[in-house]
């Protein structure tokens, strides 16, 4: 699923996100997605509920002049459905981290930097939510 050596995510046989993945690579994938646009050079495709082996992903990729930047998920063994503020629980989301830590070790091993970029875990105390980030290198320009 993430490619240690190249910091690919790979969805499926068609379908690979990563750090030489472009912006108009990712939006032609031909399934659900949405797209944040801030005007200022960056763009968000997010993609819930992606199938990926037996887990589900809401993947979030942020590109800045169309290239690669960032990419966020959360991942679980059932479907995402709409969180409400309700059902919010900061102990649930200190759960995550160690989940996410231990099956992030499974599928990377316990390195967190590569060449490519970085990989962590986050918890955004203002959204109220535990994400895995990969922050990708910059990318030298193709001449």
């Amino acid at each position: 699923m993430i490619d240690i050596n190249t910091g690919h995510i790979v969805v499926n046989f068609e379908i690979k996100l990563g750090p030489d993945i472009d912006f108009e690579v990712t939006n032609s994938f031909n399934i659900d997605k949405s797209i944040t646009d801030f005007k200022n050079g960056y763009k968000w495709i997010h993609f819930e509920n992606l199938k990926v082996n037996e887990l589900y992903l809401n993947v979030n990729v942020c590109f800045h002049n169309e290239k690669t930047k960032m990419i966020t998920f959360v991942v679980s063994e059932t479907e995402f459905k709409a969180k409400r503020w309700e059902n919010w629980s900061e102990q649930e989301e200190m759960e995550k981290i160690a989940v996410y830590e231990n099956w992030l070790t499974t599928i990377v091993g316990v390195r967190r930097e590569f060449n490519w970029g970085k990989i962590s875990i986050d918890y955004d105390i203002k959204g109220g939510r535990t994400t895995i980030s990969i922050l990708y290198n910059k990318q030298k320009s193709k001449k």
